[in-house]
Order: C-alpha cells, then structure tokens, then sequence
C-alpha cells in the first residue's frame, strides 16, 4: 500500500530511491499568473478610467451613425459590467497565485512504480495503482485532469496545472506508469 506521508517525508529528507521520479514546483509559473492577473486587472481598470473620461463613448456601441444617449448609456453599462468582470478576474488570479507563489518549491509530483503522489501546499493525494481500477488523464485548458476509480468504488480527482511543468508529458508519464504497472501485475490464466 503506497502511503503517501510517507513518500513525501522521503522527499523532503533526501531519502528517495533513485527509481523516484520527483518533480518540484515552479515559482515562475505562479509568477506568471500574477502578471497575467496585473495586465488583465489594468485592462479593466484602463477600460472604466477611458470610459469614465469620455461620457459619450462606448466600446461595445459597433452600429455605424449616431445613436442615441440612451442606446450609448445602455452599451456602457455593458461595458462597465465586462470590465468589472475583467478586474475581478484579474484580482483573484493575483490573489490565487500569490498565496501559492511563496510554498511553490514545496510542491510535489513524485511518481513511483506503484503510483504517484502529489503535493500542493498542504494538501497530499495519492494514486496507488494496486487499488485502482481504472485511471484516466485529460487536458483542459492547460490543466491535467486526473480522473481514477478505486476497487471500492471512490473517485479521485486531480488537477494538475503548470506548476510541474509541461502537463501533457505528465499526463502520458502517469499513463505509462499506470499500463506497466498493469501488464507486470496480471496473472496469467491457467
């Protein structure tokens, strides 16, 4: 049975088996996602700042002619209400990445030939292929969704983002490992 503490504990002390594939996290990815949350927070805001100063504009207004104040009232609300959800994109994308920025080194992906386990801040998941029955990876949007059931019939889910790395190599990794995994332990009928 993989325990997963246990894996992690290794890590951390420098007690891994060289057969140990161990993958830390990235600070730069989360770095990224804070600049893309300050560039899409500025796009909004410079968005409302430009609207604010030009009463008689709208960027969404595409009719050609002259319309009416109440037709371009109307198409500011609109744009006022897309540029608020610009911002509070952006701001959780900053508030999201900012708490995980300073733990990212402690972030885990250790792959194992009995499984994987993984680490992100405090929590620990672990897939151990001796009690999976089947084990699905798909990408979405530059996530790696990790979907397994186990022989007593829960689910395990994972989503794994950039802070590994490139996610698709992940993916087929954790797929191998899993389908070598599977032909060593079957049995031969007889």
């Amino acid at each position: 049975m993989l325990a997963g503490e246990t894996v992690v504990a290794q890590v951390d002390h420098g007690a891994a088996p060289p057969n140990w594939q161990i993958t830390r996290g990235r600070p730069a990815f989360h770095l990224q996602q804070i600049i893309l949350g300050v560039v899409v927070v500025a796009i909004g805001v410079v968005g409302a700042v430009f609207l604010l100063a030009n009463p008689n504009q709208a960027f969404s207004y595409g009719a050609g002619g002259e319309a009416s104040m109440s037709v371009i009232n109307g198409w500011r609300t609109v744009d006022f209400v897309v540029l608020a959800i610009f911002a509070l994109a952006g701001a959780y994308l900053i508030v999201q990445h900012t708490g995980s920025y300073a733990s990212a080194k402690s972030d885990l992906l250790v792959m194992v030939p009995e499984g994987f386990v993984i680490r992100t801040g405090r929590r620990i998941q672990t897939y151990d292929f001796a009690t999976l029955t089947s084990l699905r990876a798909t990408l979405s949007r530059g996530t790696l969704i990790v979907n397994a059931t186990q022989a007593s019939g829960a689910k395990l889910r994972s989503s794994i983002d950039g802070r590994f790395g490139k996610v698709k190599p992940i993916g087929q990794a954790i797929l191998a490992a899993y389908s070598q995994y599977r032909a060593a332990t079957v049995r031969p009928q007889g």
